[in-house]
């Protein structure tokens, strides 16, 4: 019994011969499977391809992208009496006694594509390339900041209390996702570098100032109003996180993932917008603040079609323990939408 693909090509064949398909080359089929893979056939003429006919294409092309996947450059097997030897990226396929004496050469070219040529017929395997065992993409992250007192919010008048929505959430990123498993697992890997900016912003009149003993709100002289003051804090951090995502299974598109982060601090800062005689200024400075320089936390990812939201905990406390403005550790965390 001929396979599936020999079946679909001699129907491509005699729709050519007697007219009933309009391929664009002549003499050649085109064979689709999904959206995005595609066996094309081209021969110098229609006696060429029927004496194909011998050969099991369909579980030779399926043999190959094992073998690609394994990335087993050196080997040879046999397949229905079939001698297939691959070296260096090069596969010669051999026919057997009864067949008639066709030598392929299938060259193996980049981003995972088969080509099959011999004696002037080629076969074109363009493969998915979400079958791709690791991909990669660059990520922005835009959220919110806060912190957490002992598992809770600072209370309303603490002096060190955020404005929610002006302390902003910013990070830019080049992620990996590798897959686990076969093809159709939906168990990937999310890992790589990331630089994270964290915006605190102040709900009190006063500025965060350094001092021997750690950091203080201290007030601006000679400052009619200050209408903003926060601390931002840059950090270079390494997320993993092992992610189950549905996105190829049929029109499921869901994402969930659960990890962690850590990171070192880059650098830190204050900044202080006021008016002063009517005039508009701002003010910077720079130092360590006795922020933490490592963090390190646990972070978690959903996802539905192109809309993904991520949440990160940082299990350190944001300030060396004894040095910040509460009497109790502050965590920090960040919550919002992946761009």
């Amino acid at each position: 019994m001929k396979t599936a693909l020999l079946t679909a090509l001699f129907l491509g064949v005699f729709g050519i011969a007697f007219g009933r398909t309009e391929p664009a080359p002549k003499d050649s089929v085109v064979i689709l499977f999904g959206k995005s893979t595609r066996i094309t056939i081209h021969a110098k003429d229609r006696e060429e391809l029927k004496a194909l006919k011998d050969y099991d294409f369909n579980a030779l092309i399926g043999q190959l992208i094992t073998v690609m996947e394994e990335d087993r450059r050196d080997t040879s097997f046999v397949m229905d009496g079939d001698t297939i030897v691959m070296k260096d990226g090069q596969v010669v396929i051999k026919g057997g006694a009864k067949k008639e004496p066709v030598t392929f050469s299938i060259k193996i070219g980049g981003g995972g594509d088969v080509q099959v040529t011999g004696n002037d017929t080629t076969f074109v395997v363009h493969r998915d390339r979400k079958s791709r065992v690791t991909r990669t993409e660059f990520i922005f992250d835009l959220g919110l900041n806060n912190y957490l007192e002992d598992g809770r919010f600072p209370a309303p008048d603490a002096e060190y209390v955020l404005r929610p929505w002006g302390s902003r959430y910013l990070a830019v990123g080049y992620l990996f996702k590798t897959r686990l498993g076969g093809r159709k697992s939906p168990l990937y890997l999310h890992y790589g570098p990331e630089v994270s900016f964290n915006n605190f912003m102040f709900d009190s009149n006063q500025r965060l100032t350094q001092t021997d003993n750690g950091v203080a709100f201290t007030d601006v002289p000679n400052v009619s109003e200050l209408r903003k003051s926060k601390l931002t804090a840059i950090y270079a951090s390494l997320p993993v996180m092992p992610v189950l995502d549905f996105s190829r299974s049929h029109n499921t598109r869901f994402r969930i993932g659960l990890g962690g982060f850590i990171g070192y601090r880059l650098h830190s800062y204050t900044k202080i917008m006021y008016f002063q005689s009517g005039d508009k200024q701002k003010d910077h400075e720079a130092g360590n603040f006795a922020l933490s320089n490592v963090r390190y936390g646990v972070q978690a990812l959903l996802g539905f079609r192109g809309i993904n939201l991520f949440a990160k905990y940082d299990l350190n406390p944001l300030f060396a323990s004894g040095r910040g403005p509460a009497a109790n550790d502050l965590n920090a965390f960040s919550f919002g939408i992946r761009l």
